[in-house]
């Protein structure tokens, strides 16, 4: 719907390629893994915060039934590049990580950094395709 608006509305086209760009990738760490299979299967998968919650926070992180793709997906939100689970780990686990109060994270992308470390995995920078939008055409709109 939206992308008929704004067709309609600037002329817009584009279409959609594969470039080179920068990613992380989601790996397994030297540290043991601290995840553990999950209770239920039919429990809501979720990534958040410890204690609950869908938000990522500066505190730690969080997980419920949740896959290595789900962590993925939800990381690459937060962190503003897309991250690509190269774990190999199957199924859903359940985890949590607390950053200790005496950890001196400044913002949630350090914290997300020093959570993974914990849970024993790794987020590597990297370069792969990634899919990317490009604008062919636009027109500035008419007034209404």
């Amino acid at each position: 719907m939206l992308q008929g608006l704004l067709a309609d509305r600037f002329h817009l086209q584009l279409h959609r390629e594969m470039k080179e760009g920068p990613v992380y990738l989601l790996t397994v760490g030297s540290k043991e893994l601290k995840l553990k299979p999950a209770k239920s299967a039919d429990d809501y998968p979720w990534v958040g915060r410890p204690g609950g919650g869908g938000t990522v926070s500066g505190s730690g992180i969080a997980g419920e039934n949740a896959t290595m793709q789900l962590l993925a997906v939800r990381l690459t939100g937060y962190l503003r590049r897309q991250v690509l689970d190269q774990t190999g780990l199957k199924g859903a686990f359940d985890f949590t990580f607390e950053l200790q109060p005496d950890d001196s994270q400044p913002d949630v992308i350090a914290s997300i950094f020093a959570s993974m470390q914990g849970l024993g995995l790794k987020l590597e920078a990297a370069k792969r395709p990634v899919e990317t939008l490009v604008i062919d055409h636009a027109e500035k709109p008419a007034e209404n």
